[in-house]
């Protein structure tokens, strides 16, 4: 199966397209064995990116936002888990090749066990220039690792839906898969980062504009996708692909 990440291109402009992965090369989904509840298989989702932030105030870090990377040294995620970073509180590095969180090496539940999880520092981070905190409206940004890695069966870039067909899809016939490392609420109505200690997945079905601002408060921008599901934000970026 191919898989297409279902995300606004407006960063793009600064990654050559001739340096993005073909389609013999990216969207390589390894999903071919079912595992107990939303979890994924251990290469299901070779995209899935985990950015980690140094709490210094904590003393540790933590998994605060994930990504999917989209190339050799790209990696697409959401502008606002960069909003509140500080002297405190920063990005330290990220991991690529990650399923469990407790394990550096992980094997799934037939001992098939990836290679070391890869873990690198980034060169920079680029909002997108009209990003509102208020809105979310362009709450996309790209992180740029600081060296280019070389693809695995864990490892691998998600295609962009670059072709005229894939960007002008519609959405009220499509279903979507979010994939993440979600948190889980206590009673105290606090969240744990990295609860769920394995990757995850969702779906959720995709709706028009029109339905989707009728269901909401607030207009749903031409920018925007809307889909219906299990709330998924809590902890995630969304590794968001469109099943094909």
């Amino acid at each position: 199966m191919k898989d297409f990440i279902a995300i606004s291109l407006s960063l793009i402009s600064s990654i050559a397209y001739a340096n993005l992965p073909k389609p013999n090369i990216c969207g390589l989904e390894n999903a071919d064995k079912i595992y107990p509840g939303n979890v994924t298989g251990i290469t299901s989702y070779p995209w899935a990116v985990n950015l980690v932030f140094r709490d210094t105030g904590r003393n540790s870090d933590l998994f605060h936002c994930g990504g999917s990377l989209i190339s050799d040294r790209h990696v697409l995620t959401a502008a606002h888990c960069f909003d509140s970073l500080s002297d405190d509180f920063k990005l330290q590095h990220i991991r690529l090749g990650e399923w469990n969180f407790q394990t550096e090496l992980d094997c799934d539940y037939e001992d098939y066990c990836n290679g070391p999880i890869l873990k690198l520092g980034f060169e920079k981070i680029v909002s997108h220039a009209d990003y509102n905190k208020k809105t979310l409206l362009n709450d996309i940004a790209m992180v740029k690792l600081n060296r280019s890695i070389e693809f695995t069966e864990a490892i691998s870039p998600v295609c962009l839906p670059l072709s005229e067909e894939l960007r002008n899809i519609k959405i009220e016939n499509t279903r979507f898969t979010v994939v993440g490392w979600r948190n889980n609420r206590h009673r105290n109505g606090t969240y744990e980062h990295a609860s769920s200690i394995k990757l995850h997945d969702w779906s959720l079905a995709g709706v028009d504009q029109e339905s989707c601002s009728n269901m909401n408060s607030e207009a749903v921008d031409f920018s925007q996708l809307c889909a219906i599901g299990e709330d998924t934000c809590r902890g995630d970026y969304q590794v968001f692909k469109l099943d094909r």
